[in-house]
């Protein structure tokens, strides 16, 4: 499979200047060796829906940021899979719009380029350097997903929700819902198609009361670095209880 992996790469970088390009593997299974022609033509037939589905995932982000298509004025694309033709002329029609825009897309900026203006640019964000003090755009880090608790019966309830800038904090209480509740645990996981696990805050030790009578304060922080911070108090002992993710 590594070999075909490579050989998959390479014939997908060929075909970004050739329209076709041959393919030959030595002792791919069993000591036989294979080879076939891959044409342009053919894989973007194959990543046709994949292509599509990009302009969705755009079409979405757009709509969460309360912004139209043309609004937008430059679109950068940077790496290998960028220098694909079919791809850069799906995105370039999406953002051309009824108005025919030409030139929003850019792909002719080095790779290595953009990586190091981004890393240095979130790099002043997580440090607190002023942002106006460097001759550079604002840079906003927003949360991708909607931060949640996960309830006993599976459903999920936003606490923080995707597209929040950060850093961020939230604060809200839980009431004990039995007699003699001796703990208190809350699960927090990130929304997506398959809900992925932060972490699990428990605070033991609670005062024997009626159910509704001990509450427990919940606080939450996301950190420039993306770093989320939750913690459980005892409001009537002050015992307290965090962790990270």
């Amino acid at each position: 499979m590594a070999k075909l992996s490579a050989a998959a790469v390479n014939a997908k970088e060929l075909l970004s200047a050739k329209v076709t390009t041959p393919i030959a593997i030595d002792s791919l299974f069993e000591g036989a060796d294979w080879q076939t022609k891959l044409t342009r033509t053919k894989v973007d037939i194959g990543m046709g829906k994949v292509y599509r589905s990009g302009t969705g995932v755009l079409a979405k982000v757009l709509e969460e940021c309360g912004l139209a298509s043309d609004a937008i004025t430059d679109c950068l694309l940077a790496g290998g899979s960028s220098k694909i033709p079919k791809l850069q002329g799906t995105l370039a029609a999406f953002f051309a719009g009824e108005a025919g825009r030409t030139g929003i897309v850019k792909f002719d900026i080095p790779g290595d380029e953009v990586a190091a203006i981004g890393a240095a640019k979130q790099a002043l964000t997580v440090s607190g350097t002023p942002i106006d003090e460097i001759e550079t755009e604002n840079v906003l880090t927003i949360t991708p997903f909607d931060v949640c608790i996960k309830a006993g019966d599976g459903s999920l309830q936003t606490v923080i929700a995707s597209g929040t800038p950060i850093p961020t904090a939230r604060v809200f209480s839980v009431v004990t819902s039995a007699d003699d509740q001796a703990s208190v645990s809350l699960e927090f996981v990130e929304r997506a198609a398959e809900p992925a696990a932060l972490l699990t805050a428990s605070l033991t030790g609670l005062e024997a009361a009626p159910a509704g009578e001990t509450t427990v304060s919940v606080s939450l922080e996301i950190s420039k670095a993306g770093q989320l911070r939750v913690s459980l108090t005892d409001s009537k002992t002050g015992k307290s209880v965090s962790g990270t993710a």
